[in-house]
């Protein structure tokens, strides 16, 4: 038996789920194929904060932006979308640290993004109880950055437009066939399925999917590694705060002190560090927790002092999808005239905007001028 359908999304993290939420709202029947379960992978291991910080340069940081500003519609289009916006701080914890910041606030500002500085008793007033170190004299505030939980925007997006979707979880592609430069099928491991479309969201897997049907898409992988506490007084932490110089450059000394935090939907602290991401591996056991995780969890104390008598309720490793050139990649694939592909870093913060665009080039619209530069032909000869 053969399963017919307008469209089928492959991959059920954010990307995938924005375009099949879009497609669905335009009156397309989807079938939404998850490998896993849907909102389990990079999605749900994510610090998940909307930015577009150090994301340069100009196309790419203009993409981030319009992501961020997406969810605004997003939210007016599904009620139980829940967007926490109360802006991001960052401060130095070395000297070098404070040039690097400075220099950030001139680039930010150069692009009109919403920043500001501010002294450390302004940025006291906005977060009590995070102890500020003697260097952080000018802290820098990004008001519109925000942070959301990702599985409960899957959940919102898919139950917004569940009428015309349906989900299969725990279902692999096997193959594609092919009738010229148009996919007739693909054939899984919960049957075959044909649709007039094919969008590749995949994450990780989406380089091979792509390669499959001879179009290079690269992917490279990047584990990332989180922690959350026990639960604490709302009043703890209000906003994603960053920690020295790290939470915005690729470099990170062994030595680094830097570190990541914000809240998490369940009460505690969500934490994050550059340097302990790079202490695991896609094959890194975090449960039983790991010690090293105790370690984060120790630096986070020392930045947040009321995290003293927490406990780490769970440990995350998520291995994330980054284009070969560190840039999205959307759009139609060259060679075929109904299969496209969704990935891109920093996924959560583009995810509702691409998932649009994308799904409107799949209804019949021209290709939007944002993704001008990140088709996935400039990955072919």
């Amino acid at each position: 038996m053969v399963d017919a359908y307008d469209a089928i999304v492959i991959g059920g993290g954010i990307l995938g789920v924005t375009t099949t939420y879009n497609l669905a709202r335009a009156g397309q029947k989807v079938a939404l194929l998850e490998a896993n379960t849907i909102a389990k992978a990079a999605s749900n291991n994510s610090f998940a904060w909307l930015n577009s910080h150090g994301k340069d340069p100009g196309p790419y940081h203009d993409l981030n932006v319009a992501g961020m500003k997406e969810y605004s519609s997003l939210e007016e289009q599904v009620h139980t979308v829940d967007v926490h916006r109360t802006g991001s701080l960052y401060w130095a914890a070395s000297k070098a640290d404070d040039d690097f910041l400075i220099n950030r606030y001139n680039t930010l500002t150069s692009l009109d993004y919403a920043v500001e500085m501010m002294d450390r008793e302004q940025a006291q007033q906005l977060e009590p109880c995070i102890k500020f170190p003697e260097i952080a004299e000018q802290v820098l505030f990004c008001n519109d950055e925000a942070w959301v939980d990702p599985p409960q925007i899957i959940s919102a997006l898919l139950g917004a437009s569940s009428e015309n979707i349906d989900i299969f979880e725990n279902v692999s592609v096997q193959s594609f066939n092919k009738n010229g430069d148009v996919i007739t099928d693909i054939k899984t491991t919960n049957g075959t399925f044909t649709a007039d479309s094919i969008i590749i969201c995949a994450g990780v897997s989406t380089g091979l999917l792509a390669d499959s049907i001879q179009v290079p898409v690269p992917v490279n992988r990047k584990p990332g590694f989180l922690i959350v506490t026990s639960p604490v007084p709302p009043e703890t932490l209000s906003r994603v705060v960053h920690h020295g110089r790290a939470a915005y450059t690729a470099n990170v000394a062994k030595d680094d002190i830097s570190c990541h935090l914000r809240p998490d939907i369940s009460g505690g602290i969500r934490i994050g560090a550059d340097l302990y991401d790079m202490a695991v591996d896609e094959k890194s056991i975090v449960d039983p927790i790991p010690s090293f995780a105790y370690e984060l969890h120790d630096l986070a104390k020392s930045v947040l002092p009321a995290l003293e008598n927490t406990e780490i309720a769970k440990a995350h490793l998520g291995v994330r999808p980054i284009p070969a050139d560190g840039f999205t990649v959307a759009g139609l694939l060259p060679q075929y005239k109904n299969a496209y592909v969704a990935v891109t870093h920093s996924a959560v913060t583009m995810g509702p905007l691409i998932g649009r665009l994308v799904s409107e080039e799949v209804l019949g619209n021209s290709p939007d001028p944002l993704l001008k530069e990140f088709r996935p032909e400039r990955f072919s000869s």
